[in-house]
């Protein structure tokens, strides 16, 4: 099993995230506690668990461009982006798996709300969902989609001059999903 505490450098994955997501990966255990928000009970659905998108996004779908959640006001801005990065990660893998268009309209209007008002290198040094902004960029030739992605790849290789060990494996998610999604358009 991956160890994804175990990292050379002094910026050790967050808690909150990892356990969900390498459990969904097939390489962690199950984490021994519910989901404590979207993300993590998106990656729940990813790794089989019963029930539906919509309980792990409650609110309604804002009009327009905005997050997959509301940033709660205790919660640091970037831990909070990362949380909706690592959300939209998920809402891809179960887009790859069974195409939903309410789901797909959530992931493409929280895409566009980072693209306006996040910027990639401030927020996170893990790479969630940049699969999804390549895909964007190839799409709809969005160039500030392709621009985010490439910050989100390079920004987990600044410490190391390479990806820690979370991160390669949300990179290889990342390319798994978008082998699956198109897979399932062929």
């Amino acid at each position: 099993m991956l160890d994804a505490t175990a990292s050379t450098t002094e910026n050790p994955p967050p808690p909150t995230l990892a356990p969900w997501f390498l459990f969904a990966r097939g390489v962690g255990p199950k984490p021994d506690r519910v989901p404590t928000g979207p993300d993590e009970a998106l990656w729940r659905l990813v790794a089989g668990g019963r029930g539906d998108w919509r309980q792990a996004l409650p609110h309604p779908a804002p009009a327009g461009e905005a997050p997959l959640h509301p940033h709660a006001p205790d919660t640091a801005i970037e831990v909070w982006t990362e949380r909706d990065l690592s959300a939209i990660h998920a809402a891809s893998r179960l887009l790859a798996r069974s195409p939903d268009e309410a789901l797909h309209a959530r992931v493409e209007s929280a895409v566009a709300w980072h693209l306006a008002y996040t910027e990639p290198d401030n927020a996170t040094g893990r790479p969630w969902a940049a699969h999804v902004f390549a895909a964007r960029s190839i799409v709809l030739r969005d160039a500030g989609a392709r621009l985010y992605a490439e910050h989100l790849l390079h920004a987990c290789q600044v410490l190391e001059a390479r990806p820690d060990a979370l991160s390669a494996e949300i990179l290889r998610d990342a390319a798994e999903t978008l082998r699956a999604a198109s897979a399932a358009r062929a």
